[in-house]
């Protein structure tokens, strides 16, 4: 793989295995270039400890990654890019701190620290699409300010980890000037952007939209206090709501709803929900697609249809 990105401006890169990477180059003035795992593979970059570094070559430069799984390295955008793309990507959000306040280590023994996706240049657009990732942060420090115009994200989950003992709720999505929007997504921290749009997701965090007379919230679960705009047929919880399964990235019910989420609603219009909030009746957030309400009270219908007298049918749910 070093070798074919080595002095990459355009082009296509295909890693055809799922191998673990532990050098990459950083790629300087790039035009259009795309970065893809073949398909039924999954290639694994785990650089350490510096960042890997991608830098826009101008107003039309596009960077596409495409099936790469990020572990323990941070990405940083630079220079201009007029769009930005992840697509069924895992950049892994890493694991809280332990009781001790030290960061867990894996089974050979590297820090399970979280890749957070850092923007040190300017984006017209960042594209987020059934992907996982770390934090985002637009970097403000001294003489760097990133900016992202637009980020859209689409069947996705940004989570942001405890990175200090203080016990506060940590940011998920740090990006003051950029219009974010949501569909079938869940956030696990805080939000702070401009605008905020948002349809069949999960903002498990404080938000906060700038400008919050403008903007669309619907059918969304999000903490009670947010500054948002007039959200509809959305319902509020606390910050710290028991609404997951599991929160731990690498459970096999990451991010998968509790059966008892609705319990946690503490707000929200009359017969608004969680587990079958979504316009079409499915739950919402990130497994909305999945179409998994819809598909048990299909289910069930038929089973109290045909199931013979005397018998009690039970679902065991596989995750």
């Amino acid at each position: 793989m070093t070798a074919a990105l080595t002095g990459l401006v355009a082009g296509t890169v295909t890693i055809t295995d799922s191998l673990t990477y532990t050098a990459a180059p950083d790629l300087r003035g790039i035009g259009k270039v795309l970065i893809r795992g073949e398909e039924n593979e999954r290639p694994v970059v785990r650089l350490s400890p510096n960042p890997w570094v991608f830098e826009g070559g101008g107003k039309d430069s596009v960077l596409t990654l495409e099936g790469l799984w990020m572990s323990g390295v941070d990405v940083v955008l630079k220079g201009e890019f007029a769009e930005v793309q992840l697509y069924c990507c895992t950049f892994d959000p890493g694991e809280d701190l332990d009781a001790s306040g030290s960061v867990p280590l894996s089974v050979d023994n590297r820090p399970l620290a979280p890749t957070t996706l850092w923007i040190e240049g300017s984006i017209a657009k960042l594209t987020l699409r059934r992907s996982i990732c770390g934090p985002i942060r637009a970097l403000v420090k001294g003489t760097v300010t990133g900016t992202v115009v637009a980020m859209v994200l689409e069947d996705s989950i940004v989570q942001a980890v405890r990175t200090s003992t203080s016990g506060s709720f940590p940011e998920a999505i740090t990006a003051a000037e950029a219009e974010l929007s949501l569909t079938r997504s869940t956030i696990l921290g805080r939000v702070a952007t401009r605008r905020i749009s948002a349809s069949e997701s999960i903002l498990c965090g404080l938000a906060n939209a700038a400008h919050a007379q403008s903007g669309c919230v619907r059918f969304c679960a999000y903490v009670d206090g947010s500054r948002l705009h007039q959200p509809y047929e959305s319902v509020g919880i606390r910050e710290r709501a028991a609404i997951f399964r599991s929160r731990r990235f690498g459970d096999p019910d990451y991010a998968q709803l509790s059966p008892l989420a609705d319990r946690e609603i503490i707000s929200g219009e009359p017969g608004a929900g969680i587990l079958a909030g979504a316009q079409d009746g499915s739950e919402i957030g990130a497994f909305a697609r999945e179409k998994n309400p819809i598909k048990e009270r299909g289910l069930r219908t038929k089973l109290n249809e045909f199931m013979p007298v005397g018998l009690t049918p039970v679902l065991i749910y596989v995750t």
